[in-house]
Parts: C-alpha cells; structure tokens; sequence
C-alpha cells in the first residue's frame, strides 16, 4: 500500500511533463518573430528539444538568412 502512494506520484508526473499542447510550425513562427524570440530564448536556456523547439530555432535560423548580407567576391 504505501509503494503505491510512492509510485502514483512519480507516473502522474511523468505524465503532466510530457505535455499536451499542440507545437507551433516553423512558418508560423517566422510570421510572429516576437514570439519566435521568446520561445528561442527559453529553449536555449533551459536546453529543451522539443518539436516546437526545433521549429522557432529553424524559423529563426531561415529568417536570418533570407536577410543575411550577400558578400561581393567581386
């Protein structure tokens, strides 16, 4: 019996941590950068890797370089 008040704690919480929400693509947040920012940031910091993750770090990294300076080699 008191195995399982020790276990029922520790499944619920692995289970709350794995989330329900939806993850945002990488289009939309090339179109809300503001959001892009803040979720990059608390990515970055606490070292998640996570779908929606992966999509503001791409989202951020693509409209970086669509304004990204073209270097004259000329």
């Amino acid at each position: 019996m008191k195995t399982s008040f020790c276990i029922f704690p520790i499944i619920f919480g692995a289970l709350s941590m794995t989330g329900c929400d939806n993850p945002k693509s990488k289009q939309w947040y090339k179109e809300h950068p503001d959001e892009m920012n803040q979720q990059y940031k608390v990515c970055e910091s606490s070292g998640n890797d996570s779908q929606d993750c992966r999509n503001a770090r791409e989202a951020r990294f693509e409209l970086r370089q669509d304004n990204a300076k073209v270097p004259d080699l000329n």
